[in-house]
């Protein structure tokens, strides 16, 4: 005889087997939306890349200025159009930006990215670092990244190495981590010869700093 226990044992045992597999079509479906995810983050790294070198071209070989109103993504613009580029589909549902001017709409929007500051550049040759970069100073450009993946509670437009923003402001491992351990993971990264790749984390960095210019700045040593 079947007794009111033996129902609810029985119910219970289904409803756990229907919760499993519930959890494992939602994890297959985040498996599979990652490579998504990763892919359109990269796409709109390739845009930001081509949108940087374009200006170049039509500003006498040189990069956006340092500044804030307008920073580089008012100022890079008409070079990509589309103010969607600016998040990366993996990064959180707002990351921060640094709205100064209201009227400057792409300086406002949500950003998952972050521009090389050149600050080894300009310490270097002791410019202000208001002076327009040249790419003309990147001798090794597939080496040499333009723009990287920041922290979601980063507002920072541009990535100032000597400032120990490698920590603070880089997202060196937003893709493919593993559970929540760090280091772990992989991000993409921007190249000045146009090109993006997907980074493990810290290789951005080690052991050549890719975000810097000068030669020895470059072979700092830096570990993890």
């Amino acid at each position: 005889m079947k007794t009111a226990s033996d129902a609810f044992t029985r119910i219970d045992f289904l409803a756990s087997l229907a919760a499993l597999s519930l959890l494992i079509m939602i994890t297959a479906g985040m498996t599979r939306a990652e490579p998504a995810r990763t892919a359109a983050c990269h796409n709109n790294l390739r845009q930001l890349g081509l949108a940087l070198l374009s200006y170049a071209d039509d500003n006498a070989g040189t990069f956006p200025p340092r500044g804030l109103n307008p920073a580089w993504p008012e100022r890079l613009r008409p070079y990509y159009k589309q103010l969607a580029i600016l998040t990366c589909p993996s990064d959180g549902p707002n990351p921060r930006s640094l709205p100064v001017n209201p009227t400057n709409a792409a300086d406002s929007a949500p950003r998952s990215y972050i521009l090389n500051g050149w600050d080894d550049y300009f310490a270097a040759g002791g410019l202000p670092f208001t002076t327009p970069f040249p790419e003309s100073a990147i001798a090794e450009p597939a080496q040499t990244i333009l723009f990287g993946e920041k922290v979601e509670e980063s507002s920072h437009f541009w990535f100032d190495y000597a400032q120990s923003d490698d920590f603070s402001d880089l997202e060196m491992g937003r893709h493919h981590r593993s559970g929540n351990s760090v280091p772990s993971g992989a991000s993409n990264y921007s190249f000045a010869d146009g090109s993006v790749r997907l980074l493990k984390w810290g290789a951005a960095l080690y052991p050549v700093n890719l975000w810097n210019v000068v030669p020895e700045w470059r072979t700092n040593g830096v570990g993890f």
